[in-house]
């Protein structure tokens, strides 16, 4: 019992970092077709948002995730606000990531365009997510 239990934990939270480094080249490569970053900026920016995800997933995610797998009733604590508008930024990166990959199979875009077309998509995507968490916050007040 007490090594399904501890194999599950280590599975979770191995996944968790996992899922951290997906975020993370997708975070750097989104800013990278915004912002020429080469060398150590690169590697810093890279660190910086790899801790940042790690931090956010292990503070706020596991404990629900931990509960969920291991059958425990957790109760439901509020997130704050940086946790959320952080999840947004993060699921709004994703999907832009996937929105021009399909774009750029039928489009050339290139120089200003491309950096002007991301940044239109991710702010469509991003205020998208943020007017339907903004309802569900409503909502559950």
């Amino acid at each position: 019992m007490r090594i399904r239990v501890i194999s599950a934990v280590v599975i979770l939270y191995l996944l968790m970092v996992a899922v951290s480094v997906v975020y993370t080249a997708l975070f750097v490569w989104l800013i990278k077709k915004m912002i020429m970053l080469d060398g150590w900026v690169l590697n810093s920016v890279v660190g910086i948002i790899f801790v940042a995800q790690l931090f956010m997933s292990f503070r706020y995610s596991a404990p629900g995730l931990k509960a969920e797998v291991l059958g425990i009733e957790a109760g439901l604590k509020k997130q704050p606000l940086a946790a959320i508008y952080y999840e947004i930024i993060t699921a709004a990166m994703l999907a832009t990531f996937f929105i021009m990959m399909f774009v750029r199979r039928f489009f050339s875009l290139v120089g200003v365009l491309s950096w002007v077309i991301t940044g239109l998509v991710f702010l469509i995507v991003f205020l998208g997510f943020f007017v339907r968490v903004k309802k569900l916050r409503c909502r559950s007040s």
